[in-house]
């Protein structure tokens, strides 16, 4: 892979999530985000990302929207689910 996700798996718990947005700031220099949103839908909300980043373990520099979906049960967020456009 070109480095700029986290390793392959779930994570699950609190603690797991924040650990993985962690790794994901540490890979990356962030020269642009913002966010849109959120977009509630019925059990679930989206958050639109645009982003300019720097994978660090290539250098490669890329632009590109991503958005989140995310899954809400009893007022918490269960799952996340990540759509990213084609970066340039």
């Amino acid at each position: 892979g070109d480095g700029s996700m986290v390793p392959a798996g779930r994570v699950r718990g609190m603690d797991a999530c924040l650990e993985k947005g962690r790794y994901w700031q540490a890979a990356h220099d962030i020269h642009r985000m913002t966010t849109t949103g959120p977009f509630i839908g019925d059990g679930q909300f989206a958050v639109l990302f645009d982003m300019e980043i720097t994978i660090k373990a290539t250098g490669m520099r890329i632009a590109g929207q991503e958005v989140a979906v995310y899954r809400v049960v009893d007022g918490k967020i269960v799952s996340e689910n990540f759509m990213m456009q084609a970066m340039s």
